[in-house]
């Protein structure tokens, strides 16, 4: 066994029963399916739940440095005797890495078929995050563009699906008040994310209630 290639990469490779393939050909060959392999784990891994552009990236990039480490071993193994390799069940065959430019297809071939969109994914972000917990819309914000999320896709998320700040504070209030005296849990608030000044007037609030 050599590789393996889907109907369509071997459709768009023009292969056929009985046709002799160049060394050329043949490493054509095999590069597409490592491709099919990358573009189907990344597949899987969108399909778990919404993801970001940069989450899939991030993804793949630790995916290849695991593979980098693991081949490393590989070239150990083989030094270590045979008895040992099957004994311990010891991996002495190398991986294919895969580069940039390959994450970068993958990537784009995921946004065609539109199981990437960080639009859609910011829109699902926030509107689906920390919603019984409560969560400042700074710190929403701040997520965002960690996941690599740009500005004005940020902002149209927000004004789809706002966030009563009043409202969210008093979520997180009533989760921590009894973990916190007042000044721990005004700080606490505006650590999320919370202005100090709607932090404070919450947690007086909720004292003069009592």
């Amino acid at each position: 066994f050599d590789f393996s290639l889907e109907i369509p990469q071997v459709v768009d490779l023009h292969l056929k029963v009985g046709k002799a393939l160049s060394a050329a050909e043949l490493k054509k060959c095999r590069k597409e399916s490592e491709f099919g392999k990358l573009y189907h784990h990344s597949l899987e891994y969108c399909l778990t739940r919404p993801h970001s552009v940069k989450e899939v990236w991030d993804h793949l990039v630790k995916r290849r440095k695991n593979r980098e480490l693991a081949n490393r071993q590989a070239v150990k193994n083989r030094e270590r005797t045979k008895e040992d390799q099957i004994k311990y069940k010891l991996r002495t065959r190398e991986q294919p890495l895969y580069t940039d430019a390959d994450i970068e297809r993958v990537i784009s071939r995921l946004i065609e078929k539109k199981y990437l969109d960080d639009a859609r994914f910011a829109e699902f972000y926030v509107e689906n995050r920390f919603v019984k917990k409560g969560i400042s819309k700074k710190r929403l914000y701040q997520e965002l563009a960690k996941k690599g999320i740009e500005k004005d896709l940020i902002d149209q998320a927000l004004a789809k699906n706002p966030r009563d700040e009043s409202e969210e504070i008093q979520k997180i209030i009533k989760r921590k008040r009894d973990k916190y005296t007042r000044d721990k849990l005004i700080s606490y608030l505006t650590r999320q994310g919370f202005d100090y000044q709607q932090s404070k007037d919450a947690v007086l609030g909720m004292d003069s209630q009592n």
